[in-house]
């Protein structure tokens, strides 16, 4: 029933895992296995997009690469679903800066750190406006992108250009229905993936998100 895939993730069934940094809580009402001496949460493919993506086949390297990272930077963090299980698995002394635009979900996502989840530092702040946490954050390893703006792709771009180390990953889910709502997904997830490689980032790994996240895209790229 239990398949250890890297450090910190495992499958149970066919779930994904997490090896919990904070026992004896529930997040977001994830179920939770007992492994020895450790807490596993569920990784849950409807409420996570990128456990969507792992569903759909993403390669173990990028769930490697979500371990071994020194800073991340999250923008539309909201209230710290997937930033859990981020904070599960990253590294000692990795840094999450989760960047999200309302108030009551910074309260949230603050009540959530204070349980021990120490490693994310959120900030209020608009992802459309760089310059208001340019002071804030260091270079990132990794650009985790989920917010639903009809140029969420320009967004995530800007942001990578100006906080992404060299080599460094993107993840970009793409709400089509957020950029066109008249345009097929395929259609609209198509050019938003051209628009990242026309900016000179490689394309690593693409993939929709149907069925547990409906008219969605997922891709990561990597700054050459």
């Amino acid at each position: 029933m239990f398949k250890r895939l890297s450090a910190k993730v495992y499958r149970i069934g066919r779930n994904y895992a997490t090896v919990s940094k904070v026992k004896g809580y529930n997040v977001y009402g994830e179920r939770v296995f007992k492994k020895g001496s450790k807490e596993l949460r569920v990784w849950n493919p409807k409420k996570s997009k990128i456990a969507a993506a792992m569903m759909k086949n993403m390669p173990l390297e990028f769930i490697n690469a979500l371990e071994n990272y020194d800073v991340m930077l999250y923008l539309g963090i909201a209230n710290g679903t997937t930033a859990s299980h981020f904070s599960d698995i990253a590294k000692e002394g990795a840094l999450i800066y989760g960047v999200e635009l309302s108030p009551r979900s910074i309260i949230d996502l603050t009540r959530l750190i204070e349980t021990g989840r120490d490693n994310i530092l959120p900030i209020l702040a608009n992802a459309s406006y760089w310059n208001e946490y340019a002071g804030l954050v260091e270079q990132a390893d990794i650009l985790y992108v989920d917010i639903a703006q009809p140029n969420q792709t320009d967004i995530a771009l800007v942001n990578a250009d100006i906080f992404l180390k060299e080599r460094g990953l993107l993840y970009l889910a793409i709400k089509t229905r957020s950029i066109s709502i008249t345009r097929k997904p395929q259609e609209v997830i198509s050019q938003e993936i051209n628009k990242i490689r026309k900016r000179g980032y490689k394309i690593k790994f693409q993939t929709r998100l149907d069925p547990w996240e409906k008219d969605h895209g997922f891709v990561i790229a990597q700054r050459l």
